[in-house]
């Protein structure tokens, strides 16, 4: 399996609006982890998090939706988040230069199947209940519904990339930013896997540059595959 490290994501923004719904104040911000919603089914992954930047996991979290038409909000309908767990592999190294490896816990909540039926703007109010309480906590997030996606559809053919290879260890920091690059993420271009006919993944992410749960551990992720499951698919 060849897999190779792309271009970063747009990730963890709301949308903009000129009529965004205002946020309440609240002890918790909410993160998108995706900014393309189309008219139809969706899923909405996101991250909850403290005013100390501290992640919340494990929340019982309902969305209430909202189309914004003006000043105004309609109300749509609920749905309940799903938190998903996910754990990587991370190197440790010690003071006596030791390397291991221990297992790092990440998480992510989504909200699936959601049916967003028509364009423009919405809100999406979360109630959270978490740290053992029976509280509930508010926050809020801003959605730009457009007619059709930005991204490569399922189905669709990936276009042939020329993505730079090549370049030997010593200038891999031009086109990577992970602490320890694995070499082979950057020894093919997809426009050339394609031409073979080879199976491979393409990640889009940038570990410098997004350092938190939305995107900081992907490549950690893909890493731990790799270690698992290289050579030919």
């Amino acid at each position: 399996m060849v897999l190779l490290a792309g271009l970063p994501a747009s990730i963890g923004c709301n949308a903009q609006t000129d009529s965004e719904f205002q946020q309440p104040s609240s002890e918790l911000v909410a993160l998108l982890g995706a900014t393309d919603f189309v008219i139809g089914e969706n899923r909405i992954p996101f991250a909850i998090y403290t005013q100390e930047q501290k992640f919340v996991p494990n929340a019982t979290v309902e969305a209430q939706f909202f189309k914004i038409l003006g000043s105004e909000l309609v109300p749509k309908f609920t749905r309940a988040a799903v938190y998903r767990q996910v754990e990587a592999s991370k190197d440790h190294v010690h003071s006596s230069e030791k390397k291991h490896s221990h297992t790092v816990e990440h998480g992510i909540y989504t909200l699936d199947q959601v049916l967003l039926d028509e364009s423009g703007f919405w809100a999406v109010q979360l109630d959270v209940t978490y740290g053992g309480t029976e509280s509930v906590d508010q926050t809020t997030m801003n959605l730009e519904v457009r007619a059709s996606t930005l991204a490569i559809g399922v189905g669709e053919l990936a276009p042939p990339s020329e993505n730079p290879v090549d370049l030997g260890t010593s200038a891999l920091g031009e086109i990577s930013t992970m602490v320890t690059p694995v070499l082979e993420f950057y020894d093919s271009t997809i426009a050339g896997e394609l031409e073979q006919n080879n199976p491979f993944v393409v990640a889009f992410a940038s570990p410098a540059f997004c350092v938190s749960r939305m995107c900081g551990p992907v490549m950690d992720i893909v890493a731990a595959v790799h270690k698992n499951y290289d050579g030919p698919a």
